[in-house]
């Protein structure tokens, strides 16, 4: 091999290798770093195009899923509201069937609507507020509003003639005689009776249209008025006559909310013509043209109407005549006094009213009947803020009997008005209000008020009464009938024309003893010194206190004589004989003897009570006490003592006589010893003097005293009490003793509430019935959204669904007033229960398919992710064999170049 220095082709050679080398290793050390195979279109162009498409594929349909999951969710709140609509549904079926039962009452109905109307307030609110992403899901809206009308109307009605027969129509108050009717074009004859199939139109005096229909053979409570509406420029008119403006109209129960007629806010609007809610709603903000045509219509589409129907006079009503709630109270005067506790009944006839005292027999002048007006109602306003027309306040000046008043003049009675009756008697002005039903005839009015009485003709006069008591005793009240007695007041005198009038009186007392009973002037006789039955009438008990006792004289006898010795021994052996004599002596003493005794006894007592009240003497009572007393009696007398008594004598030692022997100290023992002693009673008791004698108790029962005048009724009642110190003075005289005053004090002035008892008559009004709103129905166009199911832009799932609201469901009407419409309800939520289980069925159908298709969607992307991999990953083991093997090269590349580079070394060595 050649040595040159101008070119090391084995250097070249290797730095190229090395260079190739170095690149591989750097695109596998790229792959191996970003796990991808290919990295630069360069890496694989073909591979690289397959990728990216399947990328696009890829992310689009992992987008598409999130899509399909929002339809999920939007159906899933779509079925969540409709199931709550299904709730209610279900509840308003279920009252609906409660409200058919015949055992319900019109009240029990109102309430059963009541709840039927909230539910379907939030029914259609559930139905305009539920959304997804701010999308509103069922909001629709009508072209033409059909209104729903609550309650009834107070613009129309049957009234009566005689006893309740049908008599004609009235319409604000203003009665149409049958003839008056035919006048204006009904086709009815002289009973009321429609005669054929017709409508008629008239208008009333204020221009009012009047629209009615009958059937032949159908009576006035049948007769059915149409209610036609229409809006302008300044509010919406009924019949013809602008019943609200619209800054009056009530907006989702709030006022004052219109304030632009051509910026007409939505929501539900209400207001309120004579007694019937008229409500629709707004779903959007409309200027008057758009709000116009949506109620009064178009050319191919009429507006929204409602039909009334009186109904049959099925349901009576209590009269209401006289209003018992404020009863009336007159004060008592000494000009009315004889009367005002009499009875008192209203009498009614053609005439009028007037008031009778049935207890007299007396009556005062009538009071005509078109007087009688309700001055409050001269100038009304309704909710609206319309004036209401009422004749300077409902007088009552027609009932329906004559013929050609129907202009304003003959605007007569109502119910809401409040008539005020004043007696014309000065002495007892009697008042009170009454109230007519709308349909009342005058002989039904006078059926009802004619004879009512005027309540319990009790007086309330109260009052206080006080009592002093004098020096003889207590006086404590039991009763005080007069304190409230109109009776006892005016039988007494009192003054009623004083508030606080007084009637005064007195009591007395007479002790006197009861006969044939144990007194102070009866001596005791008896030689045990007490009484015997012929010294007393009564009963004494005498106990003897200390006796003292006082020897007067004594006499003495020996009676034996007795002769002992004792033998004495000094103990020394020396005997000593000593004798005795004992005498025995018989003595009798006599004493005097005197003591003192307390004699004591019970003696019955009638206590006599009279007196005076107001100038009147009171009636005698009688009393009964008893009392104890008791006196010292000084008694003496003589007493006998005997018994007998030793005496010892000593004889001399010298005594030769016979003598008993007895042991020493025998005999002096018995010296002046006593025996056989016997005392005699007290005899020859005489009683020497008596004491004073003294009241030691009486009975604590009380007296009780009746106060009253004879004839003229007990006025109050006493307790009369006496200590033993007032019944000792009581016994000290005998003449009759003041023991206390008392007095009647008037509290305020007497008086008597008037109160009408309730009357049993009723009327029976007419029933309204049958408020049918004549809907105007619209074909909404259906919902429609497309979901983006998949990547590509035909790939869609579109999703078409009805809106929904209570015209859709043919609930706007539902109501539960009447069975009838109860009975229509029922049927009405069936259909109701069908359109939404529809609906909740297609949002479920939807909601599987969009699951089904989410599955799938996810499937897709997952198996073309996978395909992708494939393409466009680095299969990392295979990739770093390859660079290992790679990295091994260049290595060798990098030691074989450096052996290149010495090369030049060996011919500088040959040159050196």
């Amino acid at each position: 091999m050649s040595m040159v220095v101008q070119h090391n082709l084995t250097a070249m050679f290797t730095n190229r290798q090395l260079k190739i080398t170095g690149g591989k290793r750097s695109k596998s050390a790229e792959k191996l770093a970003s796990g991808y195979r290919v990295n630069r279109a360069a890496d694989d162009a073909a591979g690289l195009s397959i990728s990216e498409k399947m990328r696009k594929q890829i992310r689009g349909l992992t987008q598409a899923s999130e899509n399909l999951q929002d339809g999920v969710s939007l159906a899933q709140v779509a079925d969540g509201a409709l199931a709550e609509v299904h709730e209610m549904i279900h509840r308003i079926n279920e009252l609906a069937v409660k409200a058919a039962n015949g055992t319900m009452s019109l009240d029990d109905r109102d309430c059963i609507n009541d709840e039927v109307q909230a539910l379907k307030r939030e029914m259609s609110r559930v139905f305009k507020t539920t959304k997804f992403n701010d999308l509103e899901i069922f909001r629709t809206v009508d072209t033409i509003y059909n209104p729903e009308i609550e309650g009834y109307p107070t613009d129309m009605g049957v009234f009566h003639k005689g006893s309740g027969a049908i008599g004609g129509l009235e319409f604000n108050n203003v009665r149409y005689s049958i003839a008056e009717l035919q006048e204006v074009g009904l086709l009815i004859d002289d009973d009321g009776i429609a005669t054929q199939d017709f409508e008629v139109e008239f208008n009333l005096w204020d221009g009012e249209k009047v629209k009615l229909k009958m059937g032949a053979g159908q009576t006035l409570d049948k007769a059915v008025r149409n209610y036609e509406w229409e809006a302008k420029e300044d509010g919406i008119y009924i019949n013809g006559k602008l019943s609200a403006e619209w800054k009056e109209m009530l907006v989702d129960g709030k006022d004052k909310v219109i304030t632009n007629i051509d910026k007409l806010p939505p929501g539900e609007y209400s207001f309120t013509h004579h007694g019937m809610k008229v409500i629709f709603e707004v779903d959007s903000e409309l200027d008057i043209d758009n709000m116009k045509e949506r109620i009064n219509g178009t050319d191919e589409i009429p507006p929204a109407t409602w039909d009334v129907s009186v109904g049959a006079p099925k349901y009576p009503k209590p009269a209401d005549i006289v209003d018992d709630t404020a009863p009336q109270t007159i004060r008592v005067t000494d000009a009315n006094k004889n009367v005002m506790d009499h009875t008192f009944i209203i009498v009614a006839n053609e005439n009028g009213l007037a008031i009778r005292n049935s207890t007299a027999g007396t009556q005062t002048s009538y009071v005509s009947w078109n007087t009688f007006k309700d001055s409050e109602l001269a100038s009304v306003k309704d909710e609206n803020g319309n004036i209401i027309p009422t004749n300077g306040g409902y007088p009552i000046v027609d009932w329906g009997t004559s013929e050609g008043t129907t202009g304003q003049t003959s605007i007569t009675f109502d119910a809401d008005a409040t008539y005020h009756f004043t007696s014309p008697d000065p002495d007892i002005k009697i008042e009170f209000d009454f109230k007519l039903a709308d349909s009342a005839s005058l002989d039904e009015v006078i059926a009802a008020l004619n004879g009512t009485s005027l309540g319990n003709p009790s007086v309330s006069s109260p009052g206080n009464m006080t009592c002093t008591s004098g020096s003889y005793g207590t006086i404590s009240y039991v009763s005080r009938l007069m304190t409230n007695s109109f009776a006892l007041q005016r039988t007494y005198g009192r003054n009623f024309d004083n508030s606080h009038a007084t009637l005064s009186g007195s009591l007395n007392v007479k002790r006197t003893e009861k006969s044939n009973q144990a007194s102070a002037s009866d001596r005791p006789t008896a030689t045990d010194g007490t009484y015997q039955s012929t010294d007393s009438n009564g009963s004494h008990t005498v106990v003897r206190n200390t006796v003292s006792e006082t020897l007067s004289g004594t006499n003495s006898t020996v009676s034996d004589t007795k002769y002992y010795k004792e033998v004495i021994d000094d103990g020394n052996g020396n005997l000593t004989t000593k004798y005795y004599r004992v005498l025995t002596y018989d003595v009798e003493e006599t004493y005097g003897v005197s003591w003192t005794a307390k004699d004591s006894w019970n003696q019955d007592v009638d206590y006599i009570f009279n007196g005076n009240f107001a100038d009147f003497n009171l009636e005698t009572n009688r009393g009964s006490r008893t009392e104890t007393w008791e006196r010292t009696l000084n008694q003496s007398g003589t007493k006998t003592v005997t018994y007998r008594r030793y005496l010892t004598e000593a004889l001399s030692d010298d005594y030769g006589g016979e003598a008993d022997e007895v042991t020493v100290g025998y005999s002096n023992s018995l010296d002046g010893s006593t025996f056989d002693r016997n005392e005699s009673g007290i005899e020859g008791i005489t009683t020497n003097s008596v004491g004073t004698a003294t009241m030691t108790d009486i009975s604590t029962a009380a007296n009780r005293i009746n106060v009253k005048e004879a004839g003229r009724g007990q006025i109050c009642s006493f307790n009369y009490n006496v200590t033993l110190n007032q019944a000792r003075s009581l016994a000290d005289t005998s003449s009759a003793v003041d023991i206390g005053t008392f007095t009647f004090i008037a509290n305020g002035y007497a008086s008597r509430k008037f109160v009408p008892n309730e009357n049993p008559i009723s009327i029976y009004e007419a029933q309204f019935s049958n408020v049918n709103v004549n809907d105007v129905h619209v074909e909404i166009p259906p919902r429609s959204l497309r979901i983006q199911s998949g990547a590509d832009s035909d790939d869609k799932i579109e999703m078409v669904w009805k809106p929904l609201n209570l015209s859709q469901l043919s609930m706007y009407s539902t109501k539960t007033l009447t069975q009838e419409q109860a009975e229509r309800a029922i049927d009405q939520t069936a259909q109701a229960l069908q359109v939404i289980t529809e609906t909740r069925m297609l949002f479920g159908a939807y909601q599987n398919r969009f699951e089904h298709a989410i599955k799938m969607t996810d499937n897709t992307v997952e198996n073309t992710t996978y395909a992708e991999s494939m393409i466009r990953d680095t299969d990392m083991a295979k990739e770093m064999v390859q660079y290992s093997n790679v990295d091994i090269i260049a290595q060798a590349g990098q030691a074989m170049l450096a052996q290149a580079n010495q090369s030049n070394q060996g011919v500088l060595a040959l040159l050196s």
